[in-house]
C-alpha cells in the first residue's frame, strides 16, 4: 500500500455554484408564476381551493430560497488538511494556532474530476462513537490549488492509517 500524501487544501465559496442555484430558484419562481396563472384561468379566479394551493406553492418556493440561501452562507471558506491519520478543518476565522481546528472524517458525494462535492463530519469527544456533531458541506475545485489537487484526491480516496478501506459512496463521473 502507498503511503497518503499529507496535504492542505484551500475551501472557499463558490460563486457560479451559488449564481446556478439563484439562477434556479428564479426560473422555477417564472415557472410557478406561469404555472398559477394558467390554472387560475382554468378554474376561474374566485376559487378559493385553486387560491390556497398557490399560496401553498409560493410559501414552498420561499422556503426553497431561504434554505438554499442559508445553505450558501453555511459554506464557510477554510483549510482542509490531512497528515496521513486524521483530517483536520480550519475554519478561515481562526487566526491563532488550530487549536479550535476539528477532527473528522469526509463522505465524497460527488465527484467530477475537476470538482468535490464533500461532507465533513465532525468529531469529538462529546459525541457518542461513530457519531458526529457538524456536518458541513465543502464544494472543492481544482483550480483553487492546482498543485495540490492530485494528494487531495489520494488523500480522500485513501483510508487514513489503521482504517479498513470503504467502498466509495456517492457519485463518481
Amino acid at each position: 500500500m502507498h503511503h497518503v500524501p499529507a496535504v492542505a487544501y484551500p475551501v472557499h465559496r463558490y460563486r457560479p455554484l451559488g449564481f446556478v442555484a439563484f439562477s434556479a430558484w428564479l426560473i422555477s419562481g417564472v415557472v410557478l408564476a406561469t404555472w398559477a396563472w394558467q390554472s387560475g384561468r382554468a378554474q376561474g379566479a374566485s376559487d378559493l381551493s385553486v387560491s390556497l394551493q398557490h399560496a401553498g406553492v409560493v410559501l414552498a418556493w420561499v422556503a426553497c430560497g431561504i434554505v438554499a440561501g442559508w445553505q450558501w452562507h453555511a459554506m464557510k471558506p477554510g483549510t482542509l488538511r490531512f497528515d496521513g491519520l486524521v483530517w483536520e478543518w480550519v475554519p478561515a476565522a481562526i487566526t491563532a494556532p488550530p487549536i479550535t481546528a476539528s477532527h473528522g472524517r469526509l463522505t465524497v458525494a460527488l465527484d467530477l474530476q475537476r470538482h468535490l462535492l464533500l461532507n465533513w463530519h465532525e468529531q469529538g469527544d462529546s459525541c457518542a462513537p461513530g457519531k458526529s456533531r457538524t456536518s458541513v458541506w465543502l464544494w472543492l475545485r481544482a483550480d483553487t490549488a492546482l498543485t495540490h489537487w492530485h494528494g487531495l484526491r489520494c488523500a480522500v480516496y485513501s483510508p487514513a492509517a489503521g482504517q479498513n478501506p470503504s467502498p466509495a459512496v456517492g457519485l463518481h463521473v
